[in-house]
């Protein structure tokens, strides 16, 4: 959402509350390792059936 010089205020992919982390905690994941986090929280929400 926004960056400052200190931190990294962000939210989930899907909405939900806002929330920030230190900026040299944050790290930018590339499109595969990005894809990959979305399709096994796609996965958990099929399996417990809150997919939406």
């Amino acid at each position: 959402m926004d960056v400052d010089r200190i931190w990294v205020h962000l939210r989930p992919l899907g909405g939900g509350r806002e929330w920030q982390a230190d900026r040299e905690d944050v790290v930018v994941l590339g499109d595969q390792a990005s894809l990959s986090a979305r399709v096994a929280v796609t996965n958990n929400r099929s399996r417990r059936g809150t997919l939406r």
